[in-house]
């Protein structure tokens, strides 16, 4: 390590260097909300003895998570995530449905385009996450084009409480070149 970069380290608390890893953290999770998700083209399986063909029924939509970040004070909606179907071409033929935990009162979704909103300050601490239910339903006859999906939005942690040591201060050594 050259010594210009030590200076820079060097300032650093052990506390600081694990806050800018977790933020590091949080930024990198963040950015998976945006990753698009291709499912596999249906396969086919064709047996030897029989002309018997198994179709594998491909899932038009898939996800498992979302994350949010707790705290958020600004004036519109926190944009969660986008739930879309293969089905959904474009036409306005496919109206998308949100329920569970905090659906409509805590979650939005914009029946149209699938985006997800929070419209309420979150706090980890009070619940780190919540199970919703998707659907895609045919706006003409709304019945559904797939199946439900349940998927979780997790709330991201803040450091927005000041660590405590009750019994402190505390004291200890390590010795130089100890074995980690």
């Amino acid at each position: 390590m050259s010594t210009g970069s030590r200076g820079v380290w060097s300032g650093l608390t052990a506390v600081s260097m694990l806050v800018l890893v977790q933020w590091a953290g949080n930024c990198w999770s963040m950015t998976l909300n945006s990753v698009p998700l291709r499912p596999i083209p249906d396969a086919s399986l064709r047996i030897k003895d029989e002309d018997l063909v198994l179709y594998r029924h491909k899932r038009n939509w898939v996800w498992n998570q979302f994350f949010v970040l707790e705290e958020y004070t600004g004036d519109d909606p926190l944009y969660v995530g986008k739930l879309h179907s293969d089905v959904d071409k474009g036409e306005g033929r496919v109206k998308y449905v949100l329920t569970g935990e905090g659906a409509t009162t805590i979650f939005t979704i914009d029946e149209n385009t699938g985006d997800i909103h929070a419209t309420k300050r979150l706090d980890r601490e009070e619940q780190a996450y919540y199970t919703l239910r998707a659907q895609a339903r045919d706006r003409g006859t709304n019945l559904l084009v797939e199946p439900e999906s349940e998927f979780v939005i997790k709330v991201q942690d803040i450091n927005d409480n000041e660590p405590r040591f009750p019994d402190g201060p505390y004291q200890a050594q390590v010795p130089e070149m100890s074995p980690v």
